[in-house]
């Protein structure tokens, strides 16, 4: 304190007060936060400075790029890290060739294309991508090349080509077995990236065969003899299996064996062996006490196997090895890190798969506190965690307080929305939908909030795109949906005289967004049933002129000859006109007028 030169007691109180809270970690979030908004306040300096003398120092323009590159994709800031990678390659073009390297090339075209998927850009990151494993090799480029393929297997991945991934990632553990060897972490990596794309399809015995794989090459390169041994073990048991048998036949052994017996054998003899097995399973992994080794290979490993027996519905099996996972992870990065709050979630998904409730709710508020502290509101995992929430909270009849979940994701979908870049938030916005579009009681809100994605989808990737032809599909379901429930709603309303007017507005609401909505999606189909719905609401509330109009501008309606006349000319009209009219809307003017008021009274007509 001394050093710091803190002469004043207020201030030495102010700044021991701020020791203290970062002890207890109170303030480590937002000092965090702070320097993460300083490093890129610095690098886009740097860039700055760099740009003014990039024709004479491309190196140091390309450094600065990265860099601020770097700290824009942290930043999930993809447009403006697509514009200062084209800005690199612009000055590249400007600059000889004998000013930069492969290197530097190849790895500005890396990180733009990397930019082009996070935008949901998939075929022109595709390309840019192939552009680099095509015009260089593994002799020019080292484990930059592999890099690129690595960075196209994750484009295929996230365009959901996981066959073309997979090739990918076997040829890169090719190349890295031929250059390091099996006993490398790099190896180990892409295994586990097989299982996690095996995972997403959930094909539980490609995700099995690749994790305990690499658990086995981790153990052997991080492990000692005796935990070699324990693992090996460990393995055995969790992957013996049920045979050919279905895994949704098996209940979850939750209660003494010889109690579960006796109910089995009412069944089938082959159900009773097959249980038997899966509790003397269970006991002996149990009965396992295996040292892991803290490193990140393992936890990934046990992580995806939790994954896969949760998948397999052996939930006491996946509870041993997720607490181990959980655990590792804990050690190896912290309790608030990204991937320890992953296996969070998914001890979260496996309470509820146990009922246990009370457990599950407590665990997902705590889950959602920390997720929006750490990833902010905007993250993809905080939404889903969010989700899980407000649906938790509404199926344990606690409708007020999954409202209030269900307000806070509306707001923070308005929120990206008037983002002034919003194809930053494209995977965020893809969340959003897909929890809109299942739930009967968002239907309203979930309708506006798509109808304005497939605007942005098709001013921003095109009519062609997989997000826009998704975002339609979408909320053509949703627009059934509303009919559907309009429809109840005019029954219920001819049903219950008391409410009817309720209904007919609810019916009014629905209607109106699915006649508005359907014409955007398509806007030459039929929508005459809409809008006689529509037409049926706005009647039982009393709105008879509205109704017509309504339903003369949807063409069901044939207007009469007053209604094709301007307003200004009806004001001013004769009113000998008007005895030559036909129509009963001029017969009570007609009837008004004096006796022979139509008549000439001279010969000139």
């Amino acid at each position: 304190l001394s050093a710091a030169g803190v002469s004043r007691e207020r201030d030495r109180r102010i700044l021991m007060a701020d020791l203290a809270a970062i002890s207890r970690g109170d303030m480590l979030s937002n000092l965090a936060s702070e320097l993460r908004n300083d490093m890129l306040t610095g690098v886009r300096r740097e860039l700055q400075r760099a740009e003014k003398a990039a024709t004479a120092s491309p190196r140091w323009f390309s450094n600065s790029a990265q860099a601020a590159g770097m700290m824009l994709y942290c930043h999930r800031r993809y447009c403006e890290l697509e514009d200062v990678m084209r800005q690199t390659l612009r000055t590249f073009d400007k600059v000889p060739l004998r000013s930069y390297t492969d290197r530097d090339y190849a790895c500005t075209k890396i990180h733009l294309a990397l930019a082009l998927k996070e935008k949901a850009s998939y075929a022109d990151a595709e390309r840019i991508m192939q552009e680099v494993i095509d015009g260089y090799d593994l002799t020019s480029l080292g484990e930059v090349y592999l890099y690129a393929m690595l960075g196209m297997s994750s484009i295929q991945t996230a365009a959901g080509n996981f066959t073309k991934a997979e090739r990918l990632y076997h040829k890169v553990m090719q190349h890295r077995q031929a250059s390091v060897g099996k006993l490398h972490p790099l190896y180990i990596q892409t295994l586990i990236q097989l299982a996690s794309i095996a995972a997403s399809q959930r094909l539980t015995k490609e995700v099995s065969e690749y994790a305990a794989e690499a658990l086995k090459l981790s153990m052997s390169l991080w492990g000692r003899e005796a935990q070699q041994a324990d693992a090996e073990v460990a393995l055995d048991v969790l992957l013996q299996g049920n045979g050919n048998m279905k895994h949704e036949q098996l209940p979850a052994v939750q209660q003494p064996v010889p109690r579960l017996a006796r109910q089995i054998t009412r069944q089938n003899t082959r159900l009773l062996q097959a249980a038997l097995s899966q509790a003397q399973r269970l006991s002996r992994v149990r009965s396992l006490s295996v040292d892991w080794p803290a490193c990140p290979e393992v936890a990934a490993c046990l992580h995806l196997l939790a994954q896969c027996t949760y998948t397999k519905h052996r939930y006491d099996d996946a509870r041993v090895v997720l607490d181990a996972a959980i655990l590792l992870r804990s050690r190896v990065f912290h309790v608030d890190h990204p991937l320890t709050l992953q296996s969070r979630r998914l001890e979260v998904l496996l309470l509820i798969a146990e009922e246990k409730f009370d457990e599950a709710e407590e665990a997902l508020r705590v889950l959602s506190r920390v997720m929006t502290r750490v990833l902010g509101p905007e993250h993809p995992e905080t939404l889903s965690v969010q989700g899980d929430l407000a649906d938790l909270l509404r199926d344990g009849d606690k409708a007020a307080e999954a409202s209030a979940v269900d307000r806070q994701i509306m707001e923070t979908a308005k929120n990206m929305l008037r983002h002034p870049k919003p194809l930053d938030r494209v995977n965020n916005m893809s969340v959003v939908s897909h929890f809109l579009c299942d739930r009967d009681h968002l239907l309203e809100k979930a309708t506006l909030v798509l109808a304005k994605l497939l605007v942005m989808y098709r001013e921003c990737l095109g009519v062609d795109h997989k997000l826009t032809r998704l975002t339609r599909q979408q909320l053509g379901e949703v627009v059934e949906r509303e009919k559907a429930v309009g429809k109840k709603a005019l029954d219920d309303a001819l049903n219950n005289a008391e409410s009817a007017l309720t209904y007919y507005k609810h019916a009014e609401s629905l209607f109106k967004q699915a006649y508005t909505v359907g014409k955007l999606i398509n806007p030459a189909g039929d929508h005459g049933p809409v809008a006689e719905g529509l037409a049926d609401a706005l009647f039982g509330q009393g709105k008879v002129h509205e109704a017509y109009s309504f339903l003369r501008s949807a063409g069901l309606l044939k207007p009469s000859f007053k209604d094709m006349m301007p307003t200004s000319y009806l004001r001013w009209l004769n009113n000998r006109v008007v005895s030559y009219m036909d129509g009963e809307d001029y017969q009570g003017v007609r009837d008004r007028q004096p006796q022979g008021a139509g008549k000439h009274t001279t010969g000139k007509h």
